[in-house]
C-alpha cells in the first residue's frame, strides 16, 4: 500500500509540474469560478498552483475549497491542521488521491494565508 501512495503522489506531481501557469500568449488568463472573491487571496492561491487541483466551489481532482471550509467549521485546530496538511501533503482526507507537499517551494506564509482565506469561505 505504502508502494502504491508513492506511486500515486509522484504521478499526481508530475501532472502537477505540465500544467500551464495560467498563462496564455503572455498574458493572464482568469481562473474560472473566482469572479466577486478578493482578488489578492485568489492571486495568492493561484500562485501556489492549488487551482491545479482545486475550485472555489466545485470538486476537481481535489476537494473545492468551500467543501474544505464547510468540513472544518468549528473545528478546534483546524488551520494548524491544514497549513500542516497543505505543507507536508496528506492522504486519505478526501479518498485515494493524496494531496501533495507543498512546502516549499511555497512558503508557511503564503501557506497560512491561503488557509485562512479558505476557512473564511
Amino acid at each position: 500500500m505504502p508502494k502504491t501512495n508513492l506511486i500515486m503522489a509522484l504521478a499526481l506531481a508530475g501532472a502537477l509540474a505540465a500544467c500551464d501557469s495560467g498563462k496564455m500568449d503572455g498574458k493572464e488568463t482568469a481562473i474560472p469560478g473566482t469572479e466577486g472573491y478578493d482578488p489578492e487571496k485568489i492571486e495568492l492561491a493561484k500562485k501556489s498552483n492549488c487551482f491545479s487541483c482545486h475550485a472555489m466551489e466545485k470538486k476537481m481532482i481535489g476537494p473545492s475549497f468551500k467543501d474544505i471550509a464547510a468540513k472544518y467549521r468549528g473545528m478546534d485546530a483546524a488551520e494548524e491542521n491544514l497549513v500542516f496538511k497543505v505543507a507536508r501533503g496528506s492522504s486519505g482526507a478526501w479518498g485515494s488521491i493524496p494531496m501533495p507537499a507543498n512546502s516549499p517551494p511555497v512558503t508557511e506564509a503564503d501557506i497560512r494565508a491561503t488557509v485562512k482565506f479558505i476557512l473564511s469561505l
